[in-house]
């Protein structure tokens, strides 16, 4: 587990900052660090607590930790509580994975109890990377399948519309047969193929 305590470029301008004999940079004789031009010092965990003299030199708080021989987690970005951490995958071993986040030393409390979360597997990311990607931009893909659904009701209302024409003429059919056979016994003979052949075709 890694944290550290990045500070402010101001703290150059304290009284009490000052480099030993190797020239490493020193603020009330604890030893800093530096990244990329960053001073920082690091805590054993992220309930270590900060120094009171370092405290209004502080910018930010960094945690990273390598989860080995663990259950895996799904990748991507988890938040809670207006905290952001990314959980990743490591090209060296793929039974592991890496937490990281950010946040201000009030944070810390907050870091914590997300990356217990994590860990226990109660929380799931907000943004997956462990799914497929999209052949295409995800809300057009929303819309079109709206657009396919509206046309498949369409299709489903013509459907039942035509159902219900098919039963109505059926009906229509039967009545008028049923009228020649009572009124025209002979005459009716080639009226009543004509109705028989319109109801097979229907």
């Amino acid at each position: 587990m890694s944290v550290n305590v990045y500070l402010t470029s101001k703290i150059r301008e304290s009284e009490d900052f000052d480099t030993d004999k190797k020239g490493t940079p020193c603020f009330c004789g604890l030893r800093l660090s530096q990244n990329e031009g960053r001073f920082f010092v690091g805590l054993n965990s992220l309930t270590a607590g900060v120094d009171e003299k370092l405290k209004p030199f502080v910018e930010e708080i960094s945690f990273n930790e390598m989860v080995n021989n663990a259950p895996m987690r799904q990748f991507g970005v988890y938040r809670a509580s207006d905290i952001e951490a990314e959980v990743e995958g490591l090209q060296f071993n793929k039974e592991s994975y890496k937490i990281s986040m950010r946040g201000k030393m009030e944070d810390m409390p907050a870091m914590l109890a997300l990356y217990r979360q994590i860990r226990a597997g109660t929380i799931q990311p907000e943004e997956s990377w462990s799914d497929e990607q999209l052949t295409q931009p995800r809300a057009k893909t929303e819309a079109e399948l709206a657009e396919a659904l509206g046309e498949l009701e369409k299709l489903n209302d013509t459907a039942v519309s035509l159902k219900i024409s098919r039963e109505m003429a059926k009906t229509t059919l039967r009545l008028i047969r049923k009228g020649l056979e009572n009124r025209w016994l002979v005459r009716a003979g080639p009226l009543l193929e004509m109705v028989d052949a319109a109801m097979l075709g229907i």
